[in-house]
C-alpha cells in the first residue's frame, strides 16, 4: 500500500503544458498529492469515509491533483485577458505522457481531463493492433485518433472524421504537430445519405466555440440554441460511411475498427455503413450513445439494428442518467 501510494504520489501529471518546466510540474503536483492526502485522512477522521466520500468539495480535491501546474498556469494568464478584455485566448498545446501524442486543448480542467484519460477504461476493449485500419467517427480534437495512430503505426490508417470546421482545422493542426502520416483528415458529417446538414449549437457550450456537444439532432437535447437564426447552427456537407471509405482506396472488409462520437445521430452513421458492418469479417465498433429529448436514447434500437448483422455486446458502462459507451464485436458464424 505504501509503495503505491508513493509511486502516484511521483507519478508524473497527465499531461504538460510547458515542456520545459517539466520539473517544476512534477514537483508541485507532489505537493498538491500530498496535501490531498492530509485532507484525506483528515476529514476521515472527522466526517468518516462514508460522510467524506460524499463531499463535492473531496472529489474535485482528488480531480484537480491530475491536471498540471503548467496547465494551471496558462488558466490563470487566460482569465486575467479574459477579465482586461486583450484579447480571445486560444487553446493549449498539452503533450499526454501516458499515450504519447501533443494535442491542442481548450482552457478548461474539464477538457484537460478529456483530452487526457477519459475513457481509459474503453481502451482495453477498443484495442487496435499494428497495421489496422480505423475509422473515428466524431474524432473531435484528436484523442482517440491519436492513441489510435500511434497503435497501428505507419501501415495502418486513421480516417479521422469531424464534422464542426472550426475543431476539424485544430484537429489538422495537432496532426501536423505530431507529424503523424498515418492519418486521414475528413471535414464531413457522417450520415445515413449524402446531403447538407445544419450542426446545431447548443447553450449550454455557448462560450466555447471548440465545444463537443454541438449536433446535427433537432432532438439532441432541449437546450440549442433557438433554432431559426442562422447564428445559431453552420451547415455543414455529410455523406455515409459507405461512400467515404472507398475514396481512400480502403476496402470495406479490411476495417477493423470503428468509433462513432456524434451527440445523438448514432444509428444514423450505423445505417449509412450497410457495406461495412456486412462485409468485414472482424471489426470492433465503439459508441457513445448519447441522449435525445427527455433523456431518452436509441440504445435499444441501435442494438437492434447492429443483431442483424450479428454484433454482441463485449463491453458496456452506463453513466449516470442512461447515458452509456457500448463496445461491440461482431461474432463469427
Amino acid at each position: 500500500m505504501k509503495s503505491t501510494t508513493l509511486s502516484w504520489l511521483l507519478h508524473d501529471p497527465l499531461a504538460y503544458a510547458i515542456p520545459s518546466i517539466k520539473t517544476i510540474d512534477k514537483i508541485m503536483n507532489f505537493f498538491s498529492r500530498s496535501a490531498y492526502l492530509m485532507v484525506r485522512h483528515i476529514l476521515r477522521l472527522i466526517l468518516g469515509r462514508k460522510r467524506r466520500d460524499r463531499l463535492k468539495f473531496y472529489h474535485k480535491l482528488h480531480f484537480r491533483t491530475n491536471i498540471s501546474f503548467s496547465f494551471y498556469l496558462f488558466l490563470f494568464f487566460y482569465k486575467i485577458i479574459t477579465i482586461l478584455r486583450l484579447g480571445k485566448p486560444s487553446l493549449i498545446k498539452i503533450a499526454v505522457t501516458k499515450y504519447k501524442y501533443k494535442v491542442f486543448c481548450p482552457p478548461t480542467e474539464q477538457d484537460y481531463i478529456l483530452m487526457t484519460e477519459r475513457e481509459d477504461d474503453i481502451f482495453e476493449y477498443f484495442c487496435p493492433n499494428k497495421s489496422d485500419i480505423v475509422i473515428d467517427v466524431g474524432a473531435y480534437l484528436g484523442r482517440y485518433t491519436f492513441i489510435c495512430s500511434n497503435r497501428v503505426g505507419n501501415n495502418g490508417k486513421v480516417i479521422a472524421i469531424e464534422a464542426n470546421p472550426l475543431v476539424f482545422e485544430k484537429l489538422k493542426e495537432s496532426i501536423q504537430l505530431n507529424h503523424s502520416i498515418n492519418i486521414i483528415p475528413l471535414n464531413y458529417a457522417v450520415f445515413s445519405k449524402e446531403t447538407q446538414i445544419h450542426l446545431f449549437l447548443r447553450e449550454k457550450s455557448k462560450d466555447n466555440v471548440y465545444s463537443p456537444h454541438n449536433t446535427v439532432m433537432l432532438g439532441r437535447d432541449k437546450l440549442t440554441y433557438d433554432r431559426s437564426k442562422e447564428e445559431n447552427f453552420m451547415t455543414i456537407k455529410a455523406d455515409t460511411l459507405d461512400a467515404i471509405v472507398p475514396t481512400f482506396g480502403i476496402k470495406y472488409e479490411d476495417i477493423k475498427w470503428v468509433k462513432i462520437d456524434v451527440e445523438g445521430a448514432e444509428l444514423e452513421v450505423l445505417k449509412g455503413a450497410h457495406k461495412i458492418l456486412s462485409q468485414s469479417k472482424d471489426i470492433t465498433i465503439l459508441i457513445e450513445v448519447h441522449h435525445l429529448d427527455e433523456n431518452k436514447n436509441l440504445f435499444e434500437s441501435i442494438m437492434d439494428f447492429l443483431n442483424t448483422y450479428n454484433f454482441k455486446i463485449i463491453f458496456e458502462k452506463i453513466h449516470d442518467g442512461g447515458e452509456r459507451h457500448i463496445v461491440v464485436r461482431k461474432q463469427q458464424v
